[in-house]
C-alpha cells in the first residue's frame, strides 16, 4: 500500500459512508470534467491555428473531431482501468469499528480534495517502512494491526468495497463546458510556433532569436484572438503562406458569415440559477429554468438538497438554486420525475427552447441516510485509540 495513500474515515456505517462519496463524486465529476474539457479544447484550438497559419487545411467541424479524437483516447481500458487517464479507485476495508480507504488509482487533483474532506484522516501504514517519526509508537502498532486484518480480509476476497468514478461511459461535453478552457494567446501562439519551426525541419529548442520572433510573429497575425463554436465549424482554407500584399479579398461566400446574427447557442445561460415549478389542472408539475442546453438524448437529474436544489446531466453540474422554500422542497421530494422546460427570454417575452423529463432524488439527510444499510458497533478493545 502507498504510505501517502492511506486514510481512515470518521463514518460510523455505510449510511454516512454513501453520503461522503456522493459528496466526493459531484466534486470529483466536476475536476474530471474540467480536464476532459480542456483536453477538448486544446485540440481543437490547434487544429485550427494550425490552418490559420498554413499548416494544414482542415475541413468540417474542428470541435466535433477534436470531441471524438479525445473521446478515442480514454475510451478504452489499461491496466484493467476504465479511462485510466480520467478516472479515480477508492478501496474500503471494513476492519471491526474502523473503516480504511487506499485510493488505488487517481491523479493529485483527485487526491487533495478527498484528503481535505473532514470525514478523512490520512492513516497510511507500510509493512517494513520505517516510523515516521509524527507518529507514536502505540498508534504506529494500532495502525499495523488494523492494515494487516484488512490485508487479510482483501486476500480471502471479502471485506473490500471499490468506488470507481468512471465505470464505461464518458460524459458528453457541450461547448459550455469546453469553451471555458480555450487556452490563453501566449499557449497558443508557441504551439504555432514549435509546428512551423518542425515543418521546415528544425528542432524547436535550437530556433534562433531572429527566427522565432518571425514565427511568433506570423503566428499573432493569422490566428483569432477569440474564438466561439462556430469557429471551429466552418471550413478553413489556408491562406497565410501566400504573400500579405497579393492575399485575395474574401470569397463572396464568405461575406454574409461577418454580417449573420449570433447563432441561437450564443443566448445560453452560463448556469442555471433559478426555477419555478407550475402545477398544471392535471397535476402534471413543470419546472422552468433558464436554457443551458441540457441534451435531448441524455438524462437530467434534479438534486433536492437541505435548502437547494442542483441539475445534473452525464455527470456535469449545471447550476444550483439555493434557498428553496421549504413547501417547494417538500412537494419536490414526494415526486421521482418532473418536466424541465428550458426558457429563452426575448424581448420581453419567454419562449420554450427545450423540454426535458427529469429524475428527481432527494439528497438531503433524510429517511435514507437514516436508516443505514449496515452499522458498526464499538469494541472494548479499540476505545483507547485516540489518533482517531
Amino acid at each position: 500500500m502507498d504510505f501517502e495513500r492511506g486514510y481512515r474515515l470518521r463514518v460510523s456505517g455505510l449510511g454516512e459512508l454513501t453520503k461522503l462519496l456522493g459528496a466526493y463524486r459531484t466534486h470529483a465529476l466536476r475536476i474530471m470534467a474540467g480536464s476532459y474539457a480542456d483536453q477538448i479544447a486544446r485540440t481543437a484550438v490547434s487544429a485550427l491555428d494550425a490552418s490559420c497559419v498554413g499548416l494544414a487545411q482542415n475541413k468540417g467541424d474542428l470541435l466535433a473531431k477534436a470531441r471524438e479524437s479525445v473521446a478515442a483516447a480514454h475510451d478504452k481500458v489499461t491496466d484493467g482501468i476504465y479511462a485510466r487517464g480520467l478516472n479515480c479507485h477508492i478501496e474500503f476495508h471494513f476492519v471491526g469499528t474502523a473503516i480504511l480507504a487506499v485510493m488505488t488509482h487517481g491523479a493529485e487533483r483527485y487526491r487533495k480534495p478527498w484528503e481535505a474532506r473532514r470525514e478523512v484522516v490520512k492513516w497510511g501504514w507500510s509493512e517494513g517502512s520505517p516510523k515516521p517519526s509524527h507518529i507514536g509508537d502505540e498508534a504506529w502498532r494500532d495502525r499495523a494491526r488494523f492494515w494487516t486484518e484488512a490485508g487479510k480480509t482483501s486476500a480471502a476476497g471479502f471485506g473490500v468495497f471499490r468506488f470507481a468514478l468512471l465505470e464505461e461511459k464518458l460524459p458528453a461535453l457541450g461547448w459550455t463546458a469546453v469553451g471555458r478552457c480555450v487556452p490563453d494567446m501566449d499557449w497558443r501562439v508557441e504551439q504555432c510556433v514549435r509546428k512551423l519551426a518542425a515543418a521546415g525541419g528544425v528542432d524547436p529548442a535550437s530556433l534562433s532569436d531572429r527566427d522565432r520572433k518571425r514565427f511568433e510573429e506570423r503566428a499573432r497575425n493569422a490566428i483569432k484572438p477569440q474564438v466561439d463554436e462556430a469557429s471551429f465549424s466552418k471550413t478553413v482554407v489556408s491562406v497565410a503562406a501566400k504573400p500579405k500584399e497579393k492575399a485575395p479579398a474574401p470569397p463572396a461566400a464568405e461575406t454574409p458569415r461577418e454580417t449573420r446574427k449570433p447563432p441561437k447557442r450564443e443566448q445560453m445561460a452560463s448556469s442555471v440559477d433559478h426555477a419555478d415549478i407550475v402545477v398544471a389542472g392535471d397535476g402534471r408539475a413543470f419546472m422552468a429554468v433558464p436554457y443551458v442546453g441540457f441534451r435531448a438524448e441524455d438524462r437530467v437529474f434534479v438534486q433536492v438538497g437541505s435548502r437547494d436544489i442542483t441539475f445534473m446531466q452525464n455527470g456535469i453540474q449545471y447550476g444550483t438554486v439555493a434557498n428553496i422554500p421549504a413547501a417547494s422542497r417538500d412537494y419536490l421530494r414526494g415526486l421521482t420525475s418532473i418536466t424541465v422546460v428550458e426558457i429563452i427570454e426575448t424581448d420581453g417575452k419567454r419562449l420554450l427552447r427545450a423540454k426535458h423529463t427529469a429524475m428527481v432524488s432527494d439528497i438531503s439527510l433524510g429517511e435514507g441516510l437514516r436508516r443505514p444499510l449496515q452499522t458498526f458497533r464499538r469494541r472494548s478493545r479499540d476505545a483507547g485509540i485516540q489518533e482517531i
